[in-house]
C-alpha cells in the first residue's frame, strides 16, 4: 500500500511542468549488451549518462571519457550469469539512476554433440561381491543337470579281454546334484578373475552292457568335495554397449572319489571313471563359460543411463552410450557419453551450453560409485531454454495466474510473460550451489489498470540449490529465490525505480520457481540388484556430484 501511494505521488510529481523539474538524470549501459555470451574475467563496460556524478560499475568507480556524456569501467565476470550495474548520483546527492544488464560468462560446448564422459560409474569390490552372488544364484542345479543328461551316453566303449569276445559297455548319467554354487571375484589390472565353487558334487550313473555274452546293468557313482572353476574375463565397449569376454578358464575336481564296485571285474574301471570325470569337467566348464559372462554382461547393462524424464511438463530424453570401461585392482569403472533431446520450437540464438570439462573422480569405497558432471545438468536446462519451453505466460484469462496478484497494480485482469535471453545455469561458488536465471524479459500487461497497462522489466534470479538422494534418484533441491529486477519501460508515468520497487513485491517468484518441478536423474541399477541407500556430495572441484550407492 505504501509503495502504491509512493507510485501515485511520483506519478503526480512527474506531471508538473518542465520548469518545475531539474534536468532529468539519465544513465544507460551500451556494452556489453544484455544477454551477451562472454568469457570469464575482466570485461570493459561502457555507457552514456547525463546530469549524474559519482559514476560506478558494480560498485567500482567508472570514468567519464573524452566524449561528453559517456563513461567506461570494468567488471569482473565469474562463471555463470553476472549482473552488471552502472550507477550515478545527482549533483545534490539526493537523486540517483542506474541501469543494469545480465550476461553469461564461461566456456561453452556445442549442443549438437553428446556430453563426453558425462557420467562415471564404478562397481567396487563390495559391489562385485553382490554382483557375482546374484549371478551365482542364476546358475541353478536343474539347468546344469539338464546339460549333463544331454551328454548321455556319457561312456560308450568296447574291447577284448583275454582273447574272449569284445566287452561292450555304456553309461548314462541318471542324476546330478550339488550345493549352492558360489562365485568370488578378484579384479586385477585389465582382468576380472572369477573363482567358481560347486560344492558337494554328486553324480549317479547307470552302467550296462555285455561281457562274454552275459548282460549286466549296474549302478555307479562319482563325486567331488568341490569342483573349482576359474574364469578370467575382460570388459570393453562396442558401439556404445558393454561387452564382457572370456579369455581363459580352467576346472579341477577337488576331493574326487567314485564307487564302481558293482561293475564286472573285467571292466577297466580306471578308464571308465577317468573318461566320465573328464566329460563332467568339460560340461561344468562349458556351462560356466556359457552362462556366467552372459549373466554378468546382462546385469551390468542395467547401468545404462538412457531414460526419459519430464521437466516443465515436457519429456526429455537422455541417450547414453558407454564410452569406456576399465578394470583395476579395486573394481570395474565405466564412463558414459550422454546426449539430451527435447522438443524444439524456440528461436533463441546461443553460443552453446555452459561447460566446465572436469575429470570425474568416482568413489572407490562404496559398493557402487557414481559421478555426474555439471555439464549434464546445464545441458538439461539449456535444452529446455533452447526449445522455447521457458518462454511462459501466466494469465488471469486461462487461470494460470490468480487475479489477486494484480490487485497491487490496481488491475483486475492481465498477464505476465517471460522471455529469457539466456538459459538457466547451475553453478557453485564459495557461497554455495545455485541456479541462475538472467536477462529474462518480463512483460506485464494490465488492460484497464489504474496505474498503467504495460511495462517491460529485466529480471535475474538466483535460487539456492542442493543435491540429495530420494527413491533411486539424484535430486536437485531448490531453495529460496533471490530476485533482481529493473523496469526498462512502462506507461505508468512514474520513475522506473519506483515502479521496480512495486513490481518486486508483486511478481509471483515462488510460482515461477515451482514451475521447474523436480530436476532428478535416475541412479542406474544393475538388473536384479536393488539399491539399499545412497549418499550424495559435491565434488571438490565444484563442478560435479558424487553418489555413494549401497547395494542389497
Amino acid at each position: 500500500m505504501i509503495l502504491a501511494l509512493a507510485l501515485a505521488c511520483s506519478t503526480e510529481n512527474q506531471l508538473h511542468s518542465d520548469q518545475e523539474r531539474p534536468p532529468a538524470p539519465e544513465i544507460a549501459l551500451t556494452s556489453p549488451a544484455s544477454g551477451a555470451w562472454l568469457a570469464e574475467g575482466s570485461v570493459e563496460v561502457t555507457g552514456t549518462f547525463a546530469n549524474l556524478y559519482n559514476l560506478d560499475v558494480n560498485e567500482q568507480s567508472a570514468t567519464p571519457v573524452a566524449a561528453e556524456g559517456t563513461f567506461a569501467g570494468t567488471a569482473e565476470l565469474r562463471r555463470g550469469i553476472n549482473v552488471i550495474q552502472a550507477y550515478g548520483e545527482t549533483q545534490d546527492g539526493k537523486g540517483w539512476r542506474y541501469d543494469r544488464v545480465a550476461v553469461m560468462a564461461g566456456d561453452y560446448a556445442d549442443p549438437g554433440y553428446p556430453i563426453e564422459d558425462a557420467v562415471g560409474l564404478r562397481v567396487n569390490q563390495a559391489g562385485l561381491d553382490t554382483l557375482v552372488d546374484y549371478v551365482a544364484g542364476m546358475v541353478d542345479e536343474a539347468t546344469v543337470e539338464d546339460a549333463a543328461l544331454g551328454m548321455n551316453p556319457v561312456y560308450d566303449d568296447s574291447y577284448g579281454v583275454a582273447g574272449w569276445d569284445a566287452v561292450e559297455i555304456q553309461a548314462t548319467i541318471d542324476n546330478l546334484e550339488f550345493d549352492d554354487l558360489r562365485i568370488d571375484a578378484t579384479p586385477y589390472s585389465d582382468e576380472l578373475e572369477l573363482q567358481v565353487a560347486i560344492p558337494n558334487l554328486w553324480v549317479d550313473l547307470s552302467a550296462f552292457g555285455e561281457i562274454v555274452w552275459i548282460d549286466f546293468d549296474v549302478d555307479a557313482s562319482i563325486w567331488a568335495d568341490q569342483a573349482n572353476i576359474v574364469v578370467v574375463l575382460t570388459a570393453d565397449t562396442e558401439d556404445g554397449d558393454l561387452v564382457v569376454d572370456l579369455v581363459e578358464s580352467d576346472v579341477e575336481l577337488i576331493g574326487f572319489g567314485y564307487d564302481t564296485s558293482l561293475l564286472p571285474g573285467d571292466i577297466e574301471a580306471w578308464l571308465f571313471v577317468s573318461t566320465i570325470a573328464e566329460k563332467i569337467e568339460g560340461m561344468l566348464l562349458e556351462q560356466i563359460e556359457e552362462k556366467v559372462p552372459a549373466l554378468l554382461d546382462s546385469t551390468l547393462s542395467g547401468l545404462d543411463l538412457s531414460t526419459e524424464m519430464a521437466l516443465l511438463g515436457t519429456p526429455i530424453e537422455l541417450g547414453a552410450t558407454f564410452a569406456s570401461v576399465s578394470i583395476d585392482t579395486e573394481g570395474l569403472e565405466l564412463f558414459a557419453d550422454v546426449d539430451v533431446h527435447s522438443p524444439s520450437a524456440g528461436t533463441h540464438t546461443y553460443a552453446g551450453y555452459l561447460s566446465a570439462p572436469v575429470e570425474l573422480d568416482v568413489d572407490r569405497d562404496a559398493s557402487m560409485g557414481m559421478a555426474l558432471g555439471d555439464d549434464l545438468l546445464n545441458r538439461l536446462l539449456f535444452e529446455l531454454w533452447k526449445g522455447g519451453l521457458m518462454d511462459m505466460t501466466m494469465s488471469t484469462d486461462d487461470g494460470s495466474m490468480k487475479p489477486e496478484f494484480l490487485a497491487g497494480l490496481k488491475a483486475e485482469q492481465g498477464s505476465i510473460a517471460l522471455n529469457p535471453q539466456l538459459p538457466p545455469v547451475i553453478v557453485q561458488h564459495e557461497e554455495g550451489m545455485e541456479i541462475q536465471i538472467g536477462a529474462c524479459e518480463v512483460t506485464v500487461l494490465t488492460p484497464g489498470g489504474g496505474l498503467g497497462e504495460r511495462l517491460v522489466a529485466d529480471m535475474s534470479l538466483k535460487i539456492n540449490a542442493s543435491v540429495g538422494y530420494s527413491d533411486g534418484q539424484v535430486v536437485l533441491e531448490l531453495g529460496n529465490p533471490e530476485m533482481d529486477l529493473m523496469v526498462k519501460e512502462s506507461d505508468w508515468g512514474a520513475m522506473p525505480e519506483t515502479v521496480t520497487q512495486l513490481l518486486e513485491q508483486l511478481i509471483p517468484v515462488g510460482e515461477l520457481v515451482s514451475a521447474f518441478g523436480d530436476i532428478a536423474i535416475d541412479v542406474p541399477q544393475m538388473d536384479g540388484i536393488a539399491i539399499d541407500g545412497a549418499r550424495v556430495s559435491r565434488d571438490a572441484s565444484r563442478l560435479g556430484t558424487h553418489v555413494e550407492v549401497d547395494l542389497k
